[in-house]
């Protein structure tokens, strides 16, 4: 490859910035990732809350997403069902 010292250098690199700031120093590190992850999720057993505007925002989003694919498939069925009938 052409530039293959460069890319091991970079390997290199990550790995040893990865093995600074491993997952598996805050938790046991015998156990596996996934296990770590849901033991983190139950030492935070806050509930999930939502602010005063995120539940408008969220609908928002959805209208401003889908609203024009559902709008182009409507026009669309209506051009077949005209154009058929």
């Amino acid at each position: 490859m052409l530039f293959q010292g460069k890319i091991d250098r970079a390997q290199k690199w990550l790995e040893e910035k990865n093995k600074k700031s491993d997952v598996r120093d805050i938790v046991d590190p015998d156990l596996p990732i996934d296990t770590r992850a849901e033991w983190l999720a139950e030492q935070n057993d806050e509930e999930f809350k939502l602010e005063k505007g995120d539940l408008l925002a969220i609908v928002l989003s959805a209208i401003l997403v889908f609203g024009p694919i559902f709008l182009i498939m409507v026009i669309i069925g209506f051009i077949v069902y005209f154009s058929i009938g």
